[in-house]
């Protein structure tokens, strides 16, 4: 996280913000992506502004706010200030892209994003599992990504990743789990049951998670999955790429 929560901080910047991501949601419609599940970063204007940007120029989107808050794991310049503030936020976002002019037909949808288990007190993320009870909104979060991250889970809850956001009310019908590289059967199970689907970056797993998720598996086991390129990870934004 040394280069990715210094870069994320310059969102703060709306005018810097708005110039990548213009050119983020250009590229990947260049590149055929129709659709994408954008995570953000902790900035409420700057996320508000991808919505914006992504209704502006027609592509579907869910779009979150990433959520943030453990003093132990997030630099104090990188950070939200508490559990209340993490979801406060998150919720107008939410009430944001609802109420966003144009977006009648829901082509941006607003998402609940607890980054990852290492980075969320048990506070925000059970605050964001009563907000996805009374909203319905999609969430989007890392799950089991790493070895260190899954095993960070097992060893702070004593249980995988899966089971940490079913217990805290995160794993939906409309949930999206990132990478899941070192889910179990047991795993596979409940995002089974719960209808939950899987973002698999096969590109980013090699580079960055140094993993291969268990896709032949996954699928004969019925489990959601979806192809992606992890346009922050991985190194082309291209679907044809990470399809190869």
């Amino acid at each position: 996280m040394g280069h990715t929560f210094p870069l994320e901080a310059r969102y703060e910047d709306l005018e810097f913000a708005g110039d990548v991501y213009r050119s983020l949601v250009s590229a990947l419609l260049a590149n055929g992506t129709t659709t994408a599940v954008y995570f953000a970063t902790r900035h409420l204007p700057a996320t508000k502004l991808l919505a914006d940007t992504c209704l502006g120029l027609g592509q579907r989107a869910v779009v979150g706010r990433v959520a943030m808050d453990d003093a132990s794991t997030c630099p104090d310049f990188y950070r939200d200030r508490s559990a209340a503030v993490a979801i406060a936020e998150t919720e107008e976002l939410i009430h944001y892209i609802r109420a966003l002019a144009g977006n009648g037909d829901s082509l941006v949808l607003p998402a609940v994003t607890p980054r990852f288990i290492p980075s969320c007190t048990d506070e925000l993320m059970i605050g964001l599992g009563d907000l996805v009870a009374a909203t319905g909104v999609h969430v989007q979060t890392h799950c089991s990504e790493s070895d260190w991250a899954h095993s960070f889970g097992i060893d702070r809850f004593g249980r995988s990743d899966t089971k940490t956001y079913r217990e805290m009310g995160l794993l939906t019908r409309r949930t999206v789990l990132a990478h899941a590289n070192f889910i179990d059967d047991d795993d596979m199970e409940i995002i089974s049951s719960a209808g939950a689907a899987v973002a698999h970056c096969p590109l980013s797993n090699v580079y960055f998670a140094n993993a291969v998720f268990p896709l032949r598996e996954s699928l004969d086991r019925g489990l959601h999955i979806g192809l992606g390129t992890d346009i922050s990870g991985g190194p082309s934004a291209s679907m044809f790429n990470a399809a190869r």
